[in-house]
């Protein structure tokens, strides 16, 4: 039984550590894939001005050079053009909304205004576009780092910290009979193995949350719902405040009538 509880204890901090680094990498992976964006476009409109390649063949090229969600989104494009038939600017809004996880609508946007202009102009307003669409992103790289710098850090340390606090309620209070048995810092057998199992029955919920929260945020993540994925963790970051707040209480309680307070 103590062995299952320290488990069970380990994998609550865990769940919670997790659960924060999880909410902190949304930030970290917007800049990346912004940074990473802007770098494509340069690429693309030296390729556009420079050579007589078609877009397919120069998104192609760019997607060899790209790694991650960027690849990927030439990738969709130039699969779009080549398997669907899409016009260029179709099938660059439809890979764009197919991979906005991590990124804001904005930055969704602001992505997707490429396309206006591929294929249906000539190299000069092409360019134009792109060079437009390099301006909005230097905006909002400038907005996602600042966001990174305030909110990265904190969530990290937030899911730390609650990870602890949950892990000392659980493992330090014990209920007391009376003020006599406080003072001697003794708890009847049977009384202590009641508190035990109740203690391994909440530590299963709490456990249960987490994994449920953690699963919930990788599929929202993934459909490119960030917004609600990050709701879903802060929620079950409550709900499993709300169901240990009756023991911090009354940890509370104990310490101050401990001391006199």
């Amino acid at each position: 039984m103590y062995v299952l509880k320290v488990l069970l204890l380990v994998a609550v901090f865990g769940t919670s550590t997790i659960i924060g680094i999880l909410i902190s990498k949304k930030y970290s992976n917007r800049v990346l894939i912004l940074k990473d964006f802007k770098n494509a476009l340069n690429m693309f409109e030296v390729k556009i001005n420079f050579s007589c390649e078609t877009i397919s063949e120069i998104f192609t090229e760019i997607s060899q050079k790209m790694s991650g969600t960027v690849k990927k989104l030439f990738e969709d494009a130039v699969n779009n053009m080549s398997l669907k038939n899409m016009m260029a600017g179709e099938a660059w809004e439809k890979a764009v909304e197919e991979n906005g996880e991590s990124l804001k609508k904005d930055d969704i946007n602001c992505i997707k205004t490429l396309g206006k202009l591929l294929g249906k102009t000539d190299i000069d307003g092409q360019i134009s576009q792109i060079q437009l669409v390099s301006s909005f992103l230097e905006k909002q790289i400038s907005e996602a780092s600042e966001e990174k710098s305030k909110n990265e850090k904190m969530y990290q340390k937030l899911g730390v910290i609650v990870g602890l606090v949950i892990v000392i309620v659980l493992l330090w209070w014990r209920p007391v009979l009376n003020f006599k048995d406080l003072k001697k810092r003794t708890v009847p057998n049977k009384k202590r193995k009641e508190w035990v199992l109740v203690n391994i029955d909440l530590l299963f919920k709490i456990a249960g949350v987490g994994i449920l929260v953690a699963v919930l945020h990788q599929v929202l993540a993934k459909a490119g719902r960030e917004d609600q994925a990050m709701m879903t963790t802060l929620a079950g970051l409550v709900i499993v405040l709300t169901m240990v707040i009756k023991e911090i209480s009354t940890l509370f309680t104990t310490v101050k009538t401990m001391f006199n307070l």
